[in-house]
């Protein structure tokens, strides 16, 4: 795993660089930055969001930096934001620590297991399975999936709509 800003590669033409993008509840609550994206670079996919919650409105236990699955948020581009919907203060405050260079398969599972419960990887066959959850799903991510573009759509039309009135 590497971060973006410290490495060769760059954002893909015509996609959006979230880094400095507020990250916000669906109620419009400051969660607090994306500092940067994590990615695999074997598979040339963005697995994280590298998330600063120091300065947040939801007074959090924790406000040092986390990772979030990139599955687990969405983005407003009109308003420079990431959503993340269905994330709780509960979930955020449990969140391990990041810190550069000491993401561990131990460690994925425990961010995992936040979102999700507990599971349980007992084989390398389940573990070369561990990305193909709807947490690491890029489309979700830019609003592209057809199954559930209807649902997120409206819902980030009632936020802003909120925001408006």
């Amino acid at each position: 795993m590497q971060e973006l800003k410290n490495s060769d590669f760059e954002i893909v033409d015509g996609e959006p660089d979230v880094t400095d993008w507020d990250v916000v509840t669906v109620q419009g609550a400051k969660i607090g930055d994306v500092d940067d994206v994590l990615f695999d670079a074997g598979a040339r996919k963005v697995r994280y969001l590298i998330i600063d919650l120091e300065v947040n409105e939801l007074l959090l236990e924790n406000p040092y930096q986390v990772l979030v699955p990139i599955g687990l948020a969405t983005l407003d581009e009109e308003e420079d934001e990431v959503i993340l919907p269905n994330v709780t203060v509960e979930q955020l405050n449990a969140l391990p620590k990041y810190e550069r260079g000491k993401v561990t398969p131990e460690y994925e599972m425990a961010v995992r297991n936040i979102f999700e419960g507990d599971i349980v990887i007992d084989t390398i066959d389940e573990w070369k399975d561990f990305y193909e959850h709807d947490h690491f799903t890029e489309s979700r991510f830019f609003n592209r999936n057809t199954a559930n573009s209807d649902e997120k759509a409206e819902r980030i039309i009632e936020r802003i709509n909120r925001k408006i009135g």
